[in-house]
């Protein structure tokens, strides 16, 4: 007879230092990690379930889930397992599900994040900045054509897997959620500064208005695209108070091109940029739009497209 085995842990099977953390989502922290197997580089997001509570831990299952259901594609970070491990031998914790951790192994970025990239030294030329945008305009379009709502898209949540070719991919689907027909999005969630004007309203809203749509992902692409055009926020540095961004988002101002940067900028970028901060979410542009625009189409004639996107949606690099 075979003995029994057992199972295996996630240090049997990945190298890590919990103590060296790379980043940090909406519920978990993230390591660099080192496949024992095979000697590749891979990024763990480890997740405590012990004492959370319950909406918590159905965030957690549904960032899982969503993880696991996801369909592949070049420009959303690769997801490669997702593991669970009880911190103690108690079959009382294991019953009830108590001191646990959930591990979700996915692809590593080497060359860090969005936000870096854009805060170097040198602003990135528009040519590039289409490049790196229409990665993500397709990211989310994938994302929304499967009825999902990432919610928190920023500059953070976008690694860079090759800062020489501006190559990058959308990660981080820790408020992500799957839509419902008929209903909308109740949960406040995301980053203040990327938030959209359904989110940041207190005003008390009618039960046909109440909540908010997958269109909240374009008010954060479209400031995330003003931020790296710019290398600085729409808003002024005195405004980040909800109440207040909310009144100044709904100024017919809003967005501001002023400054020497955007005399450098397209006249499509902003008005691209415009299209997708309309205060208002039904006059928003949507995903499609913002594809068809053109500003967007230029990527398709720039040589140094990314390939494996090119490859992706049959069409020449």
């Amino acid at each position: 007879m075979c003995p029994i085995k057992k199972s295996n842990t996630i240090d049997d099977l990945y190298q890590y230092d919990s103590s060296n953390g790379i980043g940090k989502g909406a519920y978990g922290n993230v390591y660099r990690a080192v496949c024992r197997s095979t000697n590749k580089v891979v990024a763990i997001k480890r997740m405590v379930l012990n004492e959370r509570p319950n909406n918590v831990i159905q965030a957690l299952c549904r960032e899982a889930a969503i993880n696991v259901l996801l369909k592949p594609h070049p420009c959303i970070i690769q997801f490669k397992n997702v593991m669970e491990e009880y911190l103690s031998c108690k079959v009382a914790d294991r019953i009830h599900k108590r001191n646990r951790s959930v591990y979700i192994i996915m692809e590593h970025g080497k060359d860090g994040d969005l936000f870096d990239l854009v805060n170097n030294a040198h602003p990135i030329p528009e040519d590039d900045v289409i490049v790196i945008f229409d990665q993500l305009f397709h990211a989310i379009s994938h994302l929304h054509g499967q009825g999902i709502a990432h919610r928190d898209l920023k500059l953070e949540n976008v690694i860079v897997t090759s800062e020489e070719q501006y190559q990058v991919k959308l990660c981080d689907f820790g408020v992500a959620t799957f839509e419902r027909t008929g209903h909308r999005f109740l949960t406040h969630c995301g980053t203040l500064e990327y938030s959209a004007p359904e989110i940041l309203s207190s005003e008390r809203k009618t039960k046909e208005t109440m909540g908010y749509t997958k269109a909240v992902d374009i008010w954060s692409l479209g400031i995330m695209l003003y931020n790296t055009l710019s290398k600085s926020s729409p808003y002024p540095s005195s405004c980040y108070v909800k109440e207040t961004m909310y009144q100044y988002t709904c100024s017919d101002e809003f967005p501001d091109f002023a400054g020497n940067v955007w005399h450098q900028v397209s006249d499509q970028a902003k008005n691209l940029i415009r299209n997708m901060l309309a205060a208002d979410p039904d006059q928003r542009f949507n995903i499609d739009q913002i594809l068809a625009h053109p500003w967007a189409q230029r990527a398709r004639v720039l040589e140094n497209r990314n390939a494996s996107l090119a490859k992706y949606l049959n069409m020449p690099s």
